[in-house]
């Protein structure tokens, strides 16, 4: 008797507010780009855009932990014991959805590359055309040691861009498609998940980025 094929099933994977950060973020992360190329003409609109960036990522680093399974920390991290396995070859460890082991440490340096960017700038300044809001907090030597270290990540976090987007094009080619998976929040899967996933509501994500972008816009573009 021939084994019946197993029958693949649509389930949710991301949620709203993840899927709309994600296309946020990588609006931010190619607008500072480009603004940076323009600076002198687009120094304001580059500094609306760090902030916006800073507000996103505290969001994500608050949703990592209140938001929905998938995008909880605490899914896609694992011990290092966990990850060695993984790499091993042992990928009954990476659930059926979400982020594998070693997606989700990708993420993870992707916040913190993100977060130090968007951090540093509020801090730098060129001696010429222009001072960012926080540069007056730190002496002008520290300022210049900033500014450097916002320079050199900026081409460190493009080199791990370009990692991400080979990855995805490799899952991509394998048949995985994550890119459509992220757009509407979707996957195909055979496996059954271990448990029910649990999504938050898109209003409390809505309020709590409310609460940090609000002051932080005011506070540092007025």
């Amino acid at each position: 008797m021939l084994p019946t094929p197993q029958t693949a099933l649509t389930q949710r994977v991301w949620d709203l507010p993840t899927r709309v950060f994600h296309l946020l973020l990588i609006f931010c992360v190619v607008n500072g780009w480009v603004s940076h190329l323009y600076f002198i003409e687009a120094s304001a609109w580059h500094q609306f855009n760090g902030t916006l960036l800073l507000s996103l990522l505290l969001w994500r680093l608050i949703w990592g932990f209140v938001g929905s399974t998938t995008s909880r920390f605490s899914h896609f991290l694992h011990n290092p014991l966990k990850i060695l396995r993984y790499l091993r070859g042992d990928t009954s460890i990476a659930l059926p959805v979400g982020h594998n082991p070693l997606g989700g440490i990708s993420v993870v340096v992707m916040l913190l590359l993100l977060l130090l960017q968007s951090s540093s700038g509020l801090f730098t300044t060129d001696d010429i055309f222009y001072t960012a809001p926080l540069n007056h907090w730190i002496s002008s030597e520290i300022a210049a040691t900033v500014t450097s270290l916002h320079k050199q990540i900026y081409w460190l976090l493009l080199a791990f861009i370009g990692l991400h987007l080979g990855a995805i094009l490799v899952y991509t080619l394998r048949g995985k498609p994550l890119i459509k998976a992220m757009i509407n929040g979707t996957m195909a899967i055979t496996t059954p998940l271990p448990q029910p996933l649990h999504f938050s509501a898109t209003w409390l994500a809505l309020l709590i980025w409310l609460l940090i972008a609000a002051p932080l816009l005011y506070l540092l573009m007025w």
